[in-house]
């Protein structure tokens, strides 16, 4: 359980320290909620914004530490 909250702690260091960026495509503001110790799940949470004029799609997300992934969109336009 520790080894998870380490880790969840160093990924949203790594990636709140600066924007990432995959082309036009900028991921910000990213930070995960640590789970409790009873809880089953925790979360991760993040804004990504699209600077081209083409449309582009998030299709997987993927842990080596989670049993499931799953992904929630909300659309802000």
């Amino acid at each position: 359980m520790k080894l998870k909250i380490l880790l969840s702690a160093a990924c949203v260091a790594f990636f709140t320290s600066t924007p990432l960026f995959a082309g036009d495509v900028m991921v910000m503001d990213a930070y995960a909620r640590v789970a409790s110790k009873v809880a089953k799940s925790g979360a991760a949470f993040m804004m990504i914004h699209n600077h081209s004029d083409q449309d582009d799609r998030l299709i997987a997300a993927a842990s080596d530490v989670a049993k499931r992934v799953e992904l929630h969109t909300h659309i802000e336009e």
